[in-house]
């Protein structure tokens, strides 16, 4: 049995999501998939883009039963009102592990601060939960690297 290619979902400035496969045998990071514009890397920065990124490990189906548990929320989040642009990536080795991950590029902090905040956001939590190995949740910020203390924070804060 084959291993499906990696596939790569992605949006930006539209609002709709371009399937596009296969991009490589492993991905190892997501910059410059989602959408031109400013970022941590780059030279030039008028506006400092924030992102967050969760990574799922998954052994053998898992991978396809968070790509369904994960297609709702991506199907809610469209570039805009601070959004600009989300990217799901799955890739996978010949050990039939996979890694998926999804992330969100916001124009500023108090713009991805509201999207914590939201009553959608905790569908994506109770998918990191159900995952079978805990997955990573990561926040750059101007501040620094931040992780799951901070959705604590944020959602427990006034």
């Amino acid at each position: 049995r084959r291993d499906p290619p990696p596939t790569c979902w992605r949006s930006s400035g539209s609002g709709e999501g371009r399937r596009h496969s296969p991009i490589s045998n492993h991905i190892s990071d997501l910059t410059g998939l989602a959408a031109a514009g400013p970022r941590w890397n780059a030279s030039c920065c008028d506006s400092i883009v924030v992102r967050f990124t969760v990574t799922f490990a998954a052994v053998g189906n898992e991978s396809w039963r968070l790509l369904e548990a994960l297609r709702p929320f991506t199907a809610a989040t469209h570039p805009g009102h601070g959004c600009l642009a989300w990217a799901l990536t799955v890739s996978s080795d010949a050990g039939h592990s996979s890694c998926l991950r999804y992330s969100e590029d916001w124009s500023s902090e108090v713009e991805l601060r509201t999207r914590v905040r939201s009553d959608r956001f905790p569908r994506l939590l109770a998918v990191m939960e159900a995952a079978l190995i805990r997955p990573r949740i990561e926040f750059e910020l101007p501040t620094g690297l931040r992780g799951l203390e901070y959705v604590e924070e944020l959602r427990q804060g006034p």
